[in-house]
């Protein structure tokens, strides 16, 4: 997903960062929940962690 906006690339450097913390969490907790409103990208953002991490 490349977001972009007058500030450049700031949605798509944010959602990196997600990422990388939810994927530092995971290794670290064995449940990470992600939870938001209605129609913010949980899914879009759940597909991209790997499937190891899956169980």
């Amino acid at each position: 997903m490349n977001i972009s906006n007058k500030s450049g690339n700031y949605l798509a450097m944010t959602e990196r960062r997600i990422i990388t913390g939810i994927n530092d969490s995971l290794g670290f907790f064995p449940v990470v929940s992600i939870i938001g409103p209605r129609l913010v990208g949980k899914t879009i953002l759940a597909k991209q962690i790997p499937a190891s991490f899956y169980f």
